[in-house]
């Protein structure tokens, strides 16, 4: 498969593979990529309907408040002003059993690399 991305900012490996995805989008906060970015390949995608949930192992103030606050600078208000239906699953990736179990044996296999 190849894979033909133009852009300015480097782009981590992870975020490539996720692009060859079409029906998920992955945006930081503050970074690239921002939500415009973001914005701009949903409505590529004719999507309506968005679930924000956080890349993270812990969901703490920033999936709370940057990703689903009240306020009208977090994403889903700003999606919601766009004309997108928004919910969302504010659980880490912690919560997951699967996400928990690759995290534990890279870690395990980390330590016992820099004890060896």
């Amino acid at each position: 498969m190849a894979l033909s991305i133009q852009q300015t900012a480097p782009i981590p490996r992870w975020q490539a593979c996720l692009q060859q995805i079409t029906n998920v989008f992955l945006g930081t906060v503050e970074g690239y990529p921002a939500f415009d970015d973001v914005l701009k390949r949903l409505r590529a995608s004719g999507a309506k309907k968005v679930r924000l949930m956080p890349f993270m192992i812990v969901a703490g103030d920033h999936a709370l408040n940057d990703l689903t606050g009240k306020k009208s600078d977090s994403w889903k208000s700003r999606l919601e002003e766009e004309g997108f239906v928004v919910d969302f699953n504010l659980r880490g990736m912690g919560e997951n059993d699967g996400i928990a179990e690759i995290f534990v044996r890279h870690t395990r296999d980390a330590l016992k690399k820099m004890m060896a």
